[in-house]
């Protein structure tokens, strides 16, 4: 399948690593405005919206390709952080519980590894909680499951057929575990408060 050609306003998008939290890339624009051939941004894509950010333009291609490389170890660091924390072992089907016939909205889910990108395959990343999307339920016509991770304050989006099952109770790691327990018991101080 061809790839389709991607433009930052006028800059062709020549490279594209993702690592860490972004996709990095560099356009170049032979025709650009004072002689700024160059750019390197970070690339985001929800499924919803695309954006360029943190855009830098150069009429040097070894000063954006510096700054490239610089910004491909700054992710490649993070992903090293987070792996000191959480496992950098996978979870597998025999780990989970079909989805099939089941409503996942407020269910622990494993994302199927193959769906992510390398650096991402491990159980940081693979764990979520399904938040809603008409993929989350049973038997709906859409595929859009929506998600939050435990290890960072982010969601993300995928389809239902990127959804490996239902995390079995007795596989939680501890990370997960102690996470929850947070979790139970700022609710409770919560439901106090309200009283």
């Amino acid at each position: 399948m061809e790839q389709k050609e991607r433009y930052a306003e006028s800059y062709k998008i020549t490279q594209a690593i993702h690592i860490g939290t972004s996709e990095i890339v560099i356009g170049i624009d032979m025709n650009a405005k004072d002689n700024m051939y160059y750019m390197v941004a970070d690339y985001e894509n929800n499924g919803i919206f695309e954006k360029y950010d943190n855009a830098l333009v150069s009429d040097s291609y070894t000063e954006i390709l510096s700054i490239f490389t610089e910004r491909i170890n700054n992710g490649l660091a993070q992903i090293k952080e987070i792996e000191k924390t959480f496992s950098d072992k996978m979870i597998t089907a025999d780990m989970c519980d079909s989805i099939s016939g089941k409503n996942l909205k407020g269910e622990i889910i494993v994302i199927n590894a193959d769906e992510l990108y390398p650096e991402y395959r491990t159980q940081a990343y693979q764990i979520v909680r399904c938040t809603g999307g008409n993929g989350a339920l049973a038997n709906a016509r859409g595929s859009a499951v929506f998600c939050e991770y435990f290890y960072k304050d982010k969601h993300a989006r995928y389809e239902r057929y990127d959804v490996l099952g239902i995390l079995k109770p007795e596989h939680y790691p501890e990370w997960l575990n102690k996470r929850l327990e947070v979790e139970k018991v700022k609710k409770k101080s919560h439901k106090e408060v309200e009283r």
